[in-house]
């Protein structure tokens, strides 16, 4: 009988080294290279597979201690694991996955995928269990996907830019063939318009993120074509902007550079009917999550006698309504000068450093 159990012994011991010995043959030639670490600094190596030569190291290279696994880390995410074996001085089970960069023995930075199952019994220190994965190709591959993707974003804002100044250009062509003093007016307010918008899309075409403005850039250069507009070189009128250093969303910054536009026009229109001289002056300050965006003059100021909320003029009731569309406040203020502001939050801003 005990002849018999050993036989039988023998046979079950047989077929599991030949087993073992399959799996570490599909293991060794997959493209997955297993670890075992234990929980400690610098993550000491208690098991690796033999395709570690994939990346140009031996067995022997971490078995001995020579090496261990933080060595092969990029510097940038040696600390992001030290602090992750913090978070788990008394977790039983867990398991996580994550992506990073290594440097294989001849100094190559290739990145891989990582899948660890963190397991320890009652008595012992925890293990971690994982494989990873070289996914540089596709890393690669996601990075020319973004660098399209950004390309192509470049090139439909490039086109709106395009086709926003052909339609203005069209908009003072066709001016030309009026002499009624407000047709003309019309379609130069109407050109101007179209012209605030272009600017957005050149800036967006330039910005580096392509979703956000920087919009002291975007306001210099708003007034800048306000001034050559309506000739104020030649009258001295002054268009003088103090921009926050911020970067807006473009959800925000078109209806916001629309307001700007019709406001300076306004004033530049009527705020300064004989005068030579005078100064149009744009702010935007930013103040516990609020910014505030104000438009003064020193000109003759705003009529008494009209409520900028109920007007015939199609400027002043873009200005309500686009205050409105940014869930914003607005308010005169007559105090010797005409002074718009305008309150409003964007949560997707970003303030330059």
């Amino acid at each position: 009988r005990i002849e018999k159990a050993l036989k039988q012994y023998a046979e079950q011991l047989e077929v599991s080294n030949k087993i073992k010995e399959e799996m570490e043959r599909v293991v060794n030639s997959s493209p997955v290279i297993v670890f075992k670490w234990r929980m400690e600094k610098d993550w000491p190596v208690e098991f690796v597979s033999e395709n570690i030569t994939q990346i140009g190291y031996t067995v022997e290279d971490f078995i001995s201690g020579r090496i261990k696994y933080a060595d092969i880390l990029h510097p940038e995410y040696r600390e992001k694991f030290h602090s992750r074996l913090e978070q788990h001085p008394d977790i039983r089970s867990d398991q996580f996955n994550q992506e990073y960069r290594i440097f294989t023995k001849s100094g190559d930075v290739r990145w891989v995928d990582e899948r660890t199952f963190i397991q320890t019994a009652p008595s012992e220190k925890n293990i971690l269990q994982g494989i990873i994965l070289d996914i540089t190709e596709r890393k690669k591959a996601e990075e020319a996907l973004l660098k399209a993707e950004e390309i192509r974003k470049k090139e439909i804002h490039h086109r709106v830019k395009n086709n926003l100044q052909v339609i203005s250009s069209l908009l003072f062509l066709e001016s030309e063939n009026f002499k009624d003093k407000e047709i003309v007016e019309a379609f130069l307010d109407s050109r101007n318009r179209v012209r605030s918008m272009a600017l957005i899309h050149e800036e967006l075409y330039q910005s580096g993120d392509m979703s956000t403005i920087d919009f002291a850039d975007y306001t210099r250069n708003l007034l800048n074509f306000l001034t050559r507009s309506y000739f104020m070189e030649s009258k001295n009128i002054k268009l003088n902007s103090q921009i926050e250093n911020v970067y807006l969303g473009m959800d925000t910054a078109i209806p916001l550079g629309m307001i700007i536009n019709e406001l300076v026009s306004n004033s530049l229109k009527h705020g300064f009917p004989d005068a030579i001289e005078g100064n149009v002056n744009v702010t935007l300050e930013l103040d516990n999550n609020e910014f505030t965006l104000q438009i003064s003059d020193d000109g003759i100021g705003f009529p008494e006698n009209i409520n900028f909320r109920q007007t015939a003029s199609l400027g002043l009731q873009l200005v309500t309504t686009l205050v409105e569309q940014i869930n914003g406040t607005i308010e005169l203020e007559r105090n010797g000068r005409t002074s718009f502001k305008i309150h409003f939050k964007e949560l997707k801003c970003k303030v330059k450093v």
